[in-house]
């Protein structure tokens, strides 16, 4: 059994920023900067294991290598599949990989995603990550990283942005046949507007089968691995402090530092461009529903976020005229219009 203390989250999830936060406050740091990128994560901080990729996590806990932190991925404890999960088996395996934990190690905190802060991870995943942050820009070098992945999803994870997106639709089984209904052989001969369309689909139906555990899921989870510290990602941004001093309790650590935690919250806080996003498109699809006035050209929608809304419209029984739209409406007066209610 290690003493290591481990770090379980999903790619997007700040491990790298919590995992400073414990170092910082342990003060076993000599700078008071907070590493964060232009992209707002913290993959600066060089001070970290990560691991990330099968086998990485087995070869470490069957080593005698035992560092203060680990950081870890749900993908690294086992070979990488092309099948895609339903949220049953997805729950399953992710019992498994707690259960692994907590034979092997005496403490491990697991950030968890909920339906509150879905749409926030998803676009931390597609536009926050970059492979170059940890092999840098050598392609044949990011290609051997990942080698123990299926060949279709290498692009995926050397991939970055839309592109990255672009491989996940791809990915999923069955998917060209649906290309071939729109006329298209690949998913890059899609218009903007076509792909957003695909999107609001067949990815939409993916970010909630994975990417966010249901509030009995949750609480199932805690009673069963009682041991294990479980943190909803929302608390970063609902209750900042409270949530990394109980990331410091829970690994029995000082709390160094600790007048420095507004200034590091506000630090983190304005270089997270995504984090209201759950709650923005809610409150967009409620004004387009409801027919009231709202602008939001600097709310910096991405994407995903175009789709999303899509969905949840369609959802609500209203659709897009959506032929031709490439440049997404960003107000009501100009979106409603475009509205059909069926």
């Amino acid at each position: 059994m290690k003493d290591t203390n481990v770090i379980l989250y999903s790619p997007g999830a700040y491990g790298h920023f919590i995992n400073w936060c414990c170092e910082y406050f342990s003060n076993n740091l000599d700078t008071d900067d907070v590493p964060l990128n232009d992209l707002g994560n913290c993959h600066n901080f060089k001070k970290t294991v990560l691991l990330t990729v099968y086998p990485q996590l087995k070869n470490y806990t069957e080593s005698t290598q035992e560092d203060n932190f680990i950081q870890t991925h749900d993908c690294s404890f086992s070979p990488p599949t092309s099948v895609s999960l339903t949220y049953d088996e997805y729950i399953n395996d992710f019992e498994k990989n707690l259960n692994y934990l907590i034979n092997n190690y005496q403490k491990t905190i697991c950030l968890l995603t909920t339906k509150s802060s879905k749409i926030w991870m998803v676009n931390n995943q597609i536009y926050k990550i970059k492979v170059e942050d940890w092999v840098g820009t050598d392609t044949q070098a990011a290609i051997n990283f990942f080698r123990s992945f299926p060949e279709e999803q290498i692009n995926e994870q050397i991939s970055y942005g839309i592109d990255r997106l672009k491989c996940q639709i791809n990915n999923e089984p069955g998917m060209s046949t649906n290309f071939s209904q729109w006329g298209h052989d690949s998913i890059n001969e899609f218009e903007t507007w076509e792909l957003r369309e695909l999107a609001s689909q067949y990815y939409y139906d993916k970010i909630s089968a994975t990417h966010a555990l249901h509030e009995d899921s949750v609480e199932l989870l805690k009673n069963k691995f009682p041991t294990i510290h479980f943190i909803e990602v929302d608390g970063l941004r609902d209750n900042f402090v409270g949530t990394i001093k109980s990331i410091l309790e829970y690994f029995e650590l000082p709390l160094n530092n600790w007048n420095k935690i507004s200034s590091i919250y506000e630090t983190w806080l304005s270089k997270q461009i995504h984090i209201n996003k759950d709650k923005q498109i809610s409150e967009i699809v409620d004004v387009l529903t409801t027919q009231q006035e709202l602008d939001w050209s600097d709310w910096n929608l991405t994407f995903i976020d175009e789709a999303v809304i899509q969905r949840k419209l369609s959802d609500n029984n209203i659709s897009i005229k959506c032929w031709k739209l490439n440049n997404f409406p960003t107000n009501t007066k100009d979106f409603l219009p475009l509205l059909e209610r069926q």
